[in-house]
């Protein structure tokens, strides 16, 4: 199992936008993980004026295999 951050540079975020972002985000890196196979534990995001990023912990190293 290992840990994966992706960090997405951006010009000045409003709070506003900035709040609904993350429930977005958690919610498609979930998907798109889930959609390749790949088990996670926890999904962790989180924003700064001029950051979105998403903490994965317990990334499996492959995906699972089709049964």
């Amino acid at each position: 199992m290992s840990n994966f951050l992706l960090e997405i540079g951006t010009e000045e975020l409003p709070a506003q936008f900035a709040s609904s972002v993350i429930p977005q985000f958690e919610e498609l890196v979930s998907r798109d993980l889930h959609e390749s196979r790949l088990r996670f534990e926890k999904i962790s995001c989180s924003t700064t004026p001029r950051r979105i990023f998403v903490f994965v912990t317990g990334l499996s190293s492959s995906s699972d295999d089709f049964v």
